[in-house]
């Protein structure tokens, strides 16, 4: 009996440095991998998040509901807004004209690729080589969908 009890013990003893040492590996390889998680994101961040503007990047804010200019320098129209592609790259630059204070307003989606062709945007300048009779005769945009408003907030059909 003595033998018997003895080699129980042993047991035990033996099954709780199995567990110990398993608990031990398990919080070792948690925190092995909390910790890869933590540097992955350290490290992933840079591509994830922008802390500044780049210099050849600009922020809509800065051109939205600005003058659209000629190539001669003269006003034909306000941005208005953007149309975005699925591939986030800008495929239109929405440009109103016409009318007054808005009211009688006509949109008209440039081409992005013909903007930068036959044109161009600066940090606080939209360029455009056409007419305001070009625009004026151009055929107006018409969103697609139902849903209110553009990506600036207001309708780009008005």
């Amino acid at each position: 009996m003595r033998a018997e009890e003895s080699n129980r013990a042993s047991r035990d003893r033996t099954a709780q440095t199995t567990q110990g040492q398993m608990g031990t590996q398990g919080t070792q390889s948690q925190m092995g991998t909390e910790g890869q998680m933590r540097d992955s994101a350290r490290m992933g961040s840079s591509e994830r998040f922008r802390q500044t503007q780049g210099p050849d990047q600009w922020l809509v804010a800065n051109l939205w509901n600005k003058n659209v200019y000629n190539s001669s320098g003269e006003s034909i129209g306000n941005l208005n807004d953007l149309v975005i592609d699925k591939d986030g790259r800008i495929a239109a630059v929405v440009v109103g004209v016409g009318g007054f204070l808005g009211l009688g307003e006509k949109n008209v989606a440039v081409d992005y690729n013909h903007l930068k062709r036959d044109g161009g945007i600066t940090p606080d300048r939209v360029t455009i080589n056409m007419t305001k009779d070009d625009l004026s005769n151009a055929p107006s945009f018409q969103r697609h969908g139902s849903g209110s408003g553009g990506m600036m907030g207001g309708s780009t059909n008005r």
